[in-house]
Order: C-alpha cells, then structure tokens, then sequence
C-alpha cells in the first residue's frame, strides 16, 4: 500500500495542472470518468450529480489506525472551489467490525459521513416543485414551492449508517 503513494501523488499533482473550471484541468472530468466506470457506483450517479463531481481534484483514502489498516478507513473527496457548496472535502469514514471466522471479511459496523453545506438553490439532492395551492377568494397568492428529497449520488454514497441510524439495518 505504501509503494502506491508516490504514484498517487505524481498522478494527483499532473492531474491538477493547467488552468480551467474542472477539478482536473488536464484531465477534465476525470474523477467523474472513474466514479462512472465502477458498476456500483455509476448506478448511483445522476445527471444533475455531473456537474458537481466535474470539480472534484482528487479522492485519498487513508487508514483510522496507522498501526491497523484493518480498523477502517476514510475516503476524502477534495473539491475546487464550485457554486454547488462551500465544503473542499467531503469525508466518508468506514469503521470495520471483527473479521469473520469463516471467511476472514470484515463488515463496516458503521460509516459517517460529512454533511455537504450546499449553497442556497444549489442542493442536487432535493427537487424544487410547486407546492399544491388552495383556492383563496379574491386574494392572489404567490406560488409556492417545496423540496422534495430525489435519487442523488450525494445523498446515497454520503449518508451515516451506524446503530440506531434511520436508515441502519440491523
């Protein structure tokens, strides 16, 4: 794993040269070219999700324990500066449970994850829709709308899953 990282670094570094509005000047939309090449993950990803992840610079994974690669791990998504949100990273983190006597996997007993800071308008998460009006007599109102939660790569892969979760299965 160690012998990785300097090839991580070098591809980070060439990745992040020139200038432009993309996370990878070089390599515009690189990251959202890798996240779309994994199966599980491209089903996760949504039209108005692409633009977001055009201003991701680099993903880094790093281990909780140092000493025990086998604890868990971070991922740490690293954005450019974007309209969508005021975060630069965006963490996940995987908490590894016992390894199974049987066959030696390890389940994640929990995994949190940073709450995106969305600026205002700009949470691809939620659909903006009219609200159902009523009827007022004489009077016009102004439409109002409502946020309706929809599918969203930022929604499924940076959600907390831990005991006692709403969304936890035990």
């Amino acid at each position: 794993l160690k012998k990785q990282q300097p090839i991580l670094a070098e591809r980070s570094k060439m990745l992040l040269e020139g200038e432009g509005p993309s996370g990878t000047p070089a390599v515009p939309g690189f990251w959202l070219k890798a996240l779309s090449s994994h199966p599980e993950i491209a089903e996760q990803i949504e039209s108005w999700d692409k633009p977001v992840l055009e201003y991701l610079m680099d993903i880094e994974r790093v281990f909780v324990d140092d000493a025990d690669y086998q604890k868990g791990f971070k991922l740490i998504f690293k954005f450019a500066e974007n309209p969508y949100f005021s975060d630069t990273t965006i963490e996940k983190e995987h908490i590894l449970g016992e390894a199974n006597p049987f066959n030696g996997e390890r389940s994640a007993t929990s995994v949190k994850s940073t709450k995106v800071q969305w600026n205002k308008g700009k949470d691809v998460t939620v659909e903006v829709v009219a609200a159902k009006k009523k009827k007022a007599k004489g009077k016009a109102k102004k439409a109002a709308t409502t946020e309706e939660p929809r599918p969203s790569f930022f929604r499924d892969f940076f959600r907390s899953l831990y005991p006692g979760a709403p969304d936890f299965l035990d």
